[in-house]
């Protein structure tokens, strides 16, 4: 009889049951598909230094983003409907005129693509961004 008691333990071994490891795998699976687009956003980055090329054209206007994200251009306060009418009435004046951003480094990237957003839907596409020269 103690033959037939280890032949039992043996069989018992060689069968493994893989369902808690393939629910790991899909737990470890959904885990990583879920974090991986978050770490990419999580990186802190400031952009505001560049080293450029002069700009050199004679007809331009300069929007700013100020700190406390009011939009200025030519010493006046705009809202984005306004910088709309703005641009709309430049365009009709001086068509080939060229944009230049430039914002603070603390405000959020989304607004100053809402800035370019708003010209862009005027119909102008030469829009370009001002940073400073590294040190």
């Amino acid at each position: 009889m103690s033959r037939h008691r280890k032949e039992n333990r043996l069989q018992s071994i060689t069968s493994i049951n893989v369902t808690p490891l393939m629910d790991l795998t899909f737990l470890l699976l959904i885990v990583f598909m879920i974090t991986a687009p978050v770490l990419e956003y999580a990186v802190d980055v400031t952009p505001p230094s560049l080293n450029a090329e002069p700009v050199v054209d004679t007809v331009h206007k300069i929007i700013n983003l100020t700190r406390g994200g009011d939009i200025r251009i030519d010493e006046r306060t705009l809202s984005l409907a306004e910088l709309e009418k703005f641009v709309q009435g430049v365009k009709q004046t001086a068509p080939d005129t060229r944009y230049h951003i430039r914002a603070d480094e603390s405000r959020p990237y989304g607004e100053v693509i809402t800035i370019m957003r708003t010209i862009k839907n005027v119909g102008i596409t030469d829009i370009s961004l001002l940073t400073l020269v590294e040190e």
